[in-house]
């Protein structure tokens, strides 16, 4: 009887544990994001500023947006309350984030940089380089009066006037690249 009682306690023990890191490896916080701009903030070199847009971008891309948070702009109560219901179990499954950072890229058009919504944006990233992009600029919570909810996480302005970039931005956009 100890020995199944052991066992027993021993099980439940190591299956909280591992929920417990199971949980954290996915799920993106506002706050990591804020950490991540704050870093960004910091470097000084476009070739690494560039460098860390890609990466975060690319890593953001395996997080879905969850409604589970509040954050929901437009939205009735009622409404807000069945998406939570409707996404609780997705939540599970699902590497889920409070919010993402909102990357742009301000050409004579503006593309909003999400992997997960356009897999050709991946395209995109792979055309920028430090000689065609003439600024990148972090906007911390500010980003909300330019860009909405959608920026509650802060956002990154990434500026250029380069022709043979917005040439080839053009040609990738025939091919179903969602403009903003």
């Amino acid at each position: 009887m100890t020995v199944k009682l052991f066992s027993f306690l021993f099980l439940l023990s190591s299956l909280s544990s591992f929920s417990q890191s199971e949980k954290t490896d996915h799920y993106l916080t506002q706050e990591e994001n804020e950490t991540w701009l704050a870093n960004f903030q910091k470097l000084d070199n476009k070739n690494a500023q560039l460098e860390a847009v890609k990466e975060k971008i690319i890593f953001d891309a395996k997080f879905n947006y969850s409604f589970i948070t509040g954050i929901c702009a437009g939205v009735g109560e009622h409404t807000r309350i069945k998406t939570e219901v409707k996404n609780t179990k997705s939540r599970i499954k699902k590497n889920t984030a409070d919010c993402k950072i909102f990357f742009v890229l301000n050409t004579d058009q503006s593309y909003f940089l999400n992997l997960k919504k356009q897999e050709n944006h991946k395209e995109i990233l792979d055309l920028l380089n430090a000689s065609n992009i003439d600024t990148i600029t972090p906007l911390n919570r500010g980003a909300m009066a330019i860009y909405g909810a959608r920026a509650s996480c802060g956002a990154v302005m990434i500026s250029s006037k380069n022709a043979h970039l917005i040439e080839s931005l053009k040609k990738l956009s025939k091919q179903k690249t969602t403009k903003f």
